[in-house]
């Protein structure tokens, strides 16, 4: 009778000693990227502590330890979409390509606009150090069709100030498509000419044309809807009525890889 052959691993005794030695390499890698990491003096619930984590300073040891910042943060991970993660791997070309912190701090801005603001016009996002027009030199931020544009400035705003400048310039990329009905209606409504409409802006700059009164006046009604309604009542109550519920912005997230 032929006997039974079970196959399993087979394990001599110089792979045993190998596999040993491997395993204790492997607890030891743990240990050093716990200590990496406390060592840091990074607060592992704070709200950028992946960020601080993966891009703390790293040698030939502790090189893969990164990939362990999300274990060691006790955070919620931030989701933005495809859409935009796509948009931001993106060459920025002929503008300067966003660092991770930057990248970061924009994927904070972006996990908090509206679910349906995806513009599809827009191809990538880059910076530049200052605006070439000295007119908008204090702007933290531009667009054109296809992308937005970051100044130095944008990145010294605080969470919540670079949300809103981010969702101004999304804005002038929505009525370009998306908004491109509503916008019409908008400037049939207000009576918009060539060169103003009747009635109180929010900011000055509105009157330069209806895509910087519309965008101002979105981002009123985001962030500071007391002074639009204030200021233009018809404004606030016909953006309410068109496009109240796609402008409601989500609760964003901790921080982002």
């Amino acid at each position: 009778m032929a006997g039974v052959v079970k196959f399993g691993p087979v394990i001599t005794r110089g792979h045993t000693i190998l596999f040993l030695v491997f395993t204790s390499l492997l607890g030891r890698a743990d240990d050093r990227c716990l200590t990496w990491f406390t060592s840091s003096g990074i607060k592992s619930d704070g709200k950028d502590c992946v960020i601080q984590c993966d891009i703390l300073a790293k040698d030939m040891s502790t090189f893969t330890c990164a990939n362990r910042c999300e274990e060691f943060c006790k955070s919620i991970k931030c989701e933005v979409g495809e859409i935009w993660e796509k948009v931001l791997r993106a060459s920025p070309d002929p503008l300067k390509a966003l660092s991770r912190e930057e990248a970061g701090k924009v994927k904070k801005s972006i996990s908090r606009l509206p679910k349906s603001w995806r513009p599809k016009n827009l191809k990538s996002i880059g910076k530049m150090s200052k605006p070439i027009d000295f007119s908008a030199i204090l702007s933290p931020a531009a667009s054109t069709e296809d992308r937005i544009i970051l100044y130095n400035r944008a990145f010294t705003l605080s969470e919540s100030e670079l949300t809103q400048v981010f969702a101004h310039e999304v804005v002038h990329l929505l009525i370009e498509k998306e908004w491109a009905k509503q916008f019409l209606n908008y400037k049939k409504e207000f009576k918009w000419k060539s060169d103003s409409r009747p009635g109180d802006f929010v900011e000055p700059d509105g009157k330069m044309s209806p895509e910087e009164d519309f965008a101002n006046n979105i981002e009123y009604f985001i962030f500071d809807r007391s002074t639009l309604k204030l200021k233009s009542p018809a404004i606030e109550s016909w953006i309410n009525k068109n496009l109240g519920k796609d402008i409601e912005l989500q609760k964003g997230c901790k921080y982002e890889k």
